[in-house]
């Protein structure tokens, strides 16, 4: 809808009466700013209820500290030379 490449920094929600998936950016755009509640490939109508979050970008921040984490571990457990 909006040219975007999903990928792990975009926050991704799924229309749960049709089942299609969209950029949260799109919705918001297309859809709870104009008041049109209305699905953007079928005209099916929805309501902000019916609205999924697959993907959250902040949960990016949380991500990142578990990288860390596992990366302190694995680098806990090895033996090195000086």
């Amino acid at each position: 809808m909006l040219n975007k490449v999903l990928n792990e920094f975009t926050h991704i929600v799924a229309v749960r009466t049709t089942g299609n998936v969209f950029c949260y950016d799109a919705i918001k755009e297309l859809n709870i700013k104009t008041k049109n509640w209305k699905e953007l490939l079928t005209d099916e109508p929805f309501t902000k209820e019916d609205l999924i979050t697959i993907q959250v970008i902040s949960c990016f921040e949380h991500m990142m500290f578990s990288f860390v984490d596992c990366m302190v571990v694995v680098l806990s457990g090895m033996n090195f030379m000086m």
